[in-house]
């Protein structure tokens, strides 16, 4: 088992790493919002009323949020295949919302995928040189 790491990453990481922090954290923090607002206020934000498809794609992606910033912080190569997966549902997310709901502006649900796709970048980039370690 290997105890040390190779490369030492430098503060920039770190930096990219609370960045990431961050942003996953305003989304978790927005996804309580819906949560715990009462049913006929969301339905009057979202256009639709929650349902199960909803709440997986949501939640998926949540997930692929969390596990990528917690590869990133213990410095795991799989980081990479959370962000991919929070990359392939945020849209996915989005796109039922839009669809379902009463449509709606595009900017944001844009803005916050190119955002997934940053984060993807960074994992991606932190494995190549070699700040972070594969296995588990």
């Amino acid at each position: 088992m290997v105890t040390e790491y190779l490369t030492k990453p430098p503060r920039k990481y770190w930096v990219g790493v609370s960045l990431a922090s961050a942003f996953v954290l305003s989304g978790i923090v927005a996804t309580l919002g819906i949560i715990f607002r009462p049913a006929a206020e969301t339905t009057a934000q979202l256009g639709l009323s929650p349902d199960l498809i909803f709440w997986l794609l949501l939640g998926v992606a949540i997930v692929g949020e969390v596990g990528g910033i917690l590869g990133l912080v213990l410095r795991r190569t799989w980081a990479t295949s959370f962000f991919g997966l929070s990359l392939l549902f945020t849209p996915l997310f989005y796109a039922y919302v839009l669809v379902k709901g009463t449509g709606g502006s595009i900017i944001g649900p844009v803005i916050i995928t190119a955002l997934h796709a940053a984060l993807l970048w960074f994992s991606i980039v932190a494995g190549r040189r070699g700040w972070t370690l594969r296995g588990v």
